[in-house]
C-alpha cells in the first residue's frame, strides 16, 4: 500500500549528493496535520531514474519523531571523528548566524522531487 501524505506537510530543507550517479539524502520535516501528533524528521535516500525525476530509493530512510532527534543526533555527534565535529560546529555557527532562522524552507507534496 502506497503512503498516504495528505494529513500532514512536507518541508524540504535540502539534499545532499551521495555520488555522481545521481543518488542524494534528502532532508524533510514533517509536520501533521493532526495536532495531537509529533512533528518528525524524515532523512530518506533518493536516486535520479532514467527520465531525469528523483525518487525515494528502495532502501528507504528513516522517520524520528520530535522526542528523538536530539538524543539521535547526540550519538551522531559523538561517532564524529574531531575534524568531522569542527566542520559541524561551523556549519551550525553559519545556521545560528542566520538572519531569516524562522524560514522553514518550501512547502512541497509527496513526491514532488
Amino acid at each position: 500500500m502506497a503512503y498516504d501524505a495528505s494529513r500532514e506537510k512536507q518541508i524540504d530543507f535540502g539534499k545532499v549528493a551521495k555520488n555522481q550517479r545521481g543518488d542524494y539524502i534528502k532532508v524533510q520535516r514533517i509536520v501533521p496535520l493532526d495536532s495531537n501528533r509529533l512533528q518528525s524528521i524524515d532523512v530518506r535516500n533518493m536516486y535520479t531514474a532514467t527520465d531525469g525525476n528523483i525518487y525515494p530509493a528502495r532502501q528507504g530512510g528513516v522517520r524520528l519523531n520530535s522526542e528523538l532527534v536530539v538524543e539521535v543526533m547526540k550519538l551522531m555527534y559523538k561517532a564524529m571523528s574531531s575534524e568531522e565535529r569542527l566542520d559541524f560546529q561551523n556549519e551550525i555557527s553559519e545556521i545560528d548566524n542566520e538572519e531569516d532562522d524562522l524560514d522553514y524552507g518550501e512547502y512541497t507534496e509527496q513526491g514532488d522531487d
